[in-house]
């Protein structure tokens, strides 16, 4: 850019120190030029078709590297479980949708809170959401008897667990479910589920014991 236009520029937001607009631009352009001398140039003069500098015309170099910008940490506010379940169930039918499945969210919760269908086939989805704001356990629970009514259609569970911004899921079927209720990992006649992971958020485990790091995120289960 020329040295006359940023001047008329500086005077368009006042930012010509006060100085007339004659005054301003031998100010602007004896400061660009000394600025050339120095090791930590910020401008460099432009090259005219005859490879010589072009007469008060200035450009910004470009930088090495990108200016380092701080993201503060969001955290958000505590939110009313109405709220958290029906989220929940929303980002799980936009996972589904990101892996291909065409989703139907049911009108009425009956033990199946949508149908997703891929290559013709249909699947019977239920979701439990859980938040958290420290490392505690998330912790879910399903009815016995809409678990029981619901096996004719061998739903899955996908179990959102949310702490801060972090979303993960646990996609786990529910004959897998009923296997561990049957074996004790899962008690009670309300299904009492808690799932915990490590500082790393790489080791997942149901009830204290039973790995489930194969069900994490995996919603290519669902076949």
């Amino acid at each position: 850019m020329h040295v006359n236009e940023i001047t008329k520029l500086a005077m368009e937001k006042n930012k010509n120190l006060g100085l007339s607009e004659e005054d301003f631009v031998k100010k602007l352009n004896a400061a660009m030029a000394a600025n050339l001398k120095t090791q930590k140039q910020i401008f460099f003069k432009p090259l005219n078709k005859q490879r010589k500098p072009r007469k008060g015309v200035y450009a910004l170099k470009k930088s090495a590297s990108a200016p380092i910008v701080h993201i503060v940490a969001q955290t958000p506010p505590a939110t009313n479980t109405l709220f958290l379940g029906k989220a929940g169930e929303y980002a799980v039918a936009s996972e589904l949708l990101f892996w291909g499945f065409n989703v139907s969210l049911m009108a009425v919760d009956q033990g199946v809170d949508m149908v997703a269908e891929k290559n013709g086939k249909f699947h019977h989805i239920q979701v439990k959401t859980s938040g958290v704001s420290d490392g505690r356990p998330f912790g879910f629970t399903i009815q016995e008897k809409p678990f029981i009514d619901c096996q004719k259609f061998n739903p899955w569970y996908v179990f959102a667990m949310r702490q801060g911004t972090r979303l993960d899921y646990a996609v786990i079927p529910s004959s897998h479910l009923q296997h561990l209720r049957t074996t004790g990992i899962i008690q009670g006649k309300a299904l009492s589920i808690q799932i915990s992971r490590d500082n790393k958020g790489k080791q997942y485990n149901l009830n204290g014991t039973h790995d489930i790091n194969m069900y994490i995120n995996n919603f290519g289960l669902i076949q």
